[in-house]
């Protein structure tokens, strides 16, 4: 018959703990599975991709007759966010008019830090997914790496803020400095039941800065735009405010 002395028993309860919280960490840093709740399915990745010699495509949005529309098109997965040869050169371009005008480029406002650590989440969870040469994850220990700059970050600490004021703009300039990309983040206003932005970078805007249009709705953000309240202003509220979750459309 098996006897179980007082050490073997404390060993294993020590084990025990060790896995236990083991455990609770990698649910704490693990991300939400954002292909599940958005719909949206994950890329396929590209296990050969080499970024030195990467090129974009093609970009060709205008056809003439030229009508003013909303310019809805069918989102692809695959190309949310495209890396290519000029990734370095464009994240120092970046980071230098970061440097210059700050909250001109990059701002959230208070309330939308969940949203922009939302937004970071997925962007990591589609990097790794569709380069995952160049970036992982380790749910572990929430490090993400880029391989490409040569980086470990942490992220644990801005992703479990979560709502805490502060977290939001730590979300934006991870993302800021690993993805050459604009990000602008919408969120409803409670009260009139118009859709607000809220948070963004943006290095590429011409004409306007997140720190004029920050707290603006859709049509004040548009006002500018010639014909805009005549001809797109309800159509794009409408638009907005049915899709939730826009699962398979972007603008």
């Amino acid at each position: 018959m098996l006897s179980l002395t007082l050490f073997d028993v404390a060993v294993d309860l020590i084990f025990l703990i060790f896995l236990y919280s083991l455990l609770a960490r990698n649910k704490r840093n693990a991300l939400p599975d954002y292909a599940k709740l958005s719909g949206v399915p994950l890329p396929q990745p590209l296990m050969d991709f080499d970024v030195k010699i990467a090129k974009a495509r093609p970009y060709r949005p205008f056809r003439w007759n030229y009508h003013q529309t909303m310019s809805l098109k069918r989102f692809e997965p695959d190309f949310w966010l495209e890396l290519e040869s000029t990734y370095l050169d464009r994240l120092e371009q970046r980071k230098k008019l970061y440097a210059q005008y700050k909250t001109d480029v990059l701002n959230a406002l208070p309330g939308s830090s969940s949203a922009c650590v939302e937004l970071a989440e997925m962007v990591i969870q589609f990097l790794c997914a569709r380069y995952p040469r160049h970036f992982t994850f380790m749910s572990s220990t929430g490090v993400f790496n880029n391989r490409i700059l040569d980086q470990e970050v942490g992220t644990t600490a801005w992703r479990q803020k979560g709502k805490g004021e502060g977290a939001g703009i730590k979300a934006l300039e991870f993302l800021f400095q690993h993805v050459p990309e604009d990000f602008l983040v919408m969120q409803e206003n409670t009260v009139t039941g118009k859709y607000e932005l809220r948070a963004g970078i943006a290095c590429s805007a011409l004409g306007w800065t997140i720190k004029h249009k920050l707290g603006k709705p859709l049509h004040e953000i548009h006002e500018p735009i010639p014909d805009y309240k005549e001809k797109l202003q309800n159509s794009m509220d409408r638009r907005v405010n049915r899709n939730k979750t826009i699962k398979t459309r972007l603008t």
